[in-house]
């Protein structure tokens, strides 16, 4: 039996509707195909739509994309349609995140610590901002063949986060990360914009 189809779908523009997310999903509910994936964003009048689908054989993709295309043509959105490659997905044995914090967000650091994720033959599937006042956090999901050594990795990355006043830390990608807690860096981390210590101090009843 041939595995499913799958197929990556784009959609994107400018628009001040709000009902685009739900009159696509709309438009799908009597085609033969499962959601995997689905991104979606809209920033101040500019909307993008990410979807991996998968199609039985018993479905069209011909009326797949004209249902899409009628659709995006309403509301004036660019749609672009892409095969993936016939394979087994691979399930990731370890699984970690990356997040990241930083007042800045220069190219040159992005591009060196890809590319030092890269060479240790980690494998970034997916970059996602956090909502932050006034800085720049973003989780970065990150596959690995075998177990990262965490403090190895961040003495390495000890340079970069020196040199762009970051801060970084790595978690497993499980349930237990997925309930939502705090993260407690260094006291005299960069980006403390509170007396913490004197915060916790005051709720203990231990103020100095």
């Amino acid at each position: 039996m041939n595995p499913a189809q799958n197929f990556l779908i784009t959609i994107q523009g400018a628009t001040t509707e709000r009902d685009v997310l739900e009159r696509f999903t709309e438009k799908l509910e009597h085609l033969n195909f499962s959601i995997r994936d689905l991104h979606y964003l809209n920033f101040q009048s500019s909307l993008s739509l990410l979807m991996r689908l998968e199609l039985a054989q018993s479905a069209d993709i011909e009326s797949l994309t004209v249902v899409l295309e009628n659709v995006a043509k309403q509301y004036q959105l660019e749609l672009l349609v892409f095969p993936l490659p016939q394979m087994p997905i691979a399930t990731p044995i370890h699984r970690y995140i990356l997040t990241l914090l930083s007042r800045q967000l220069p190219p040159q650091l992005l591009t060196k610590l890809f590319r030092h994720l890269r060479e240790k033959q980690l494998l970034v599937t997916e970059v996602s901002p956090l909502d932050a006042d006034e800085l720049h956090v973003f989780e970065i999901k990150v596959h690995a063949d075998k177990p990262i050594e965490r403090q190895q990795l961040m003495k390495e990355l000890l340079e970069l986060k020196s040199e762009y006043q970051l801060d970084l830390a790595l978690q497993d990608d499980d349930l237990f990360r997925r309930n939502k807690r705090l993260i407690f860096m260094d006291a005299d981390m960069t980006f403390i914009q509170q007396e913490m210590i004197d915060e916790m101090s005051k709720l203990a009843g231990k103020e100095a």
